[in-house]
């Protein structure tokens, strides 16, 4: 059985941080301090212009608290970036490396491999075959904030529910864990389906 995508990308990311690992952790706390500022920031600064605008209206006298608690709205997108932007600049340079890294240590398995190897295997195939593993690592790296982005939301979002309703939550769990089924379940049939594509293209190539 196939290791799950993510976790395997996950893993070798890792493995080829080697060196800049604790860059790794930073830019991941990082994110998931990006994220965790803007949720529950920008919510909790815009329900109290909303309960201001309620109680006194929009007019001369709110207007001072008002234009303060909209400050603190960009001070909130600033505070966000200040978290998100090392982050992405770290996540890049690492990303670099580990392509790097990756593509040097599937060449010199290559190289150590006998003539009887390179023999029944064909060349282009091969190389093929390094180039796309290469970019797939190298893709999954440089974006990998994306994923730590959704997970945070998805954790963070359900233990704020969980803190309002009970029972709301657990219709939400398991909402969750039907869709995690179905997520697994086609990937089931479609990775099979792309291993044939990707043989499919390196026989053409």
């Amino acid at each position: 059985r196939k290791e799950n995508s993510l976790i395997l990308l996950s893993r070798l990311l890792w493995r080829y941080s080697e060196g800049s690992r604790p860059l790794v952790v930073l830019y991941v706390l990082a994110q998931i301090c990006a994220r965790t500022v803007s949720l529950v920031g920008q919510p909790y600064v815009w329900s109290q212009i909303y309960a201001e605008v309620e109680q006194h209206g929009a007019h001369l006298a709110s207007s001072d608290r008002l234009a303060t608690l909209l400050w603190y709205t960009l001070g909130i997108e600033v505070l966000v970036w200040i978290f998100h932007a090392p982050a992405r600049i770290i996540e890049q340079a690492n990303a670099f490396m580990v392509r790097a890294n990756y593509r040097s240590y599937m060449m010199e398995g290559l190289l150590t491999l006998g003539l009887e190897w390179h023999t029944d295997h064909h060349s282009a195939d091969t190389i093929d075959r390094v180039k796309d593993g290469t970019q797939a690592l190298y893709k999954f790296s440089e974006d990998s904030f994306e994923i730590i982005t959704a997970i945070t939301r998805l954790v963070e979002s359900y233990f704020l529910i969980v803190y309002f309703n009970l029972v709301s939550s657990a219709i939400m769990g398991a909402m969750l864990v039907v869709g995690f089924a179905i997520t697994i379940y086609c990937d089931t049939i479609l990775l099979p389906l792309y291993d044939l594509i990707e043989a499919a293209e390196n026989h053409v190539t």
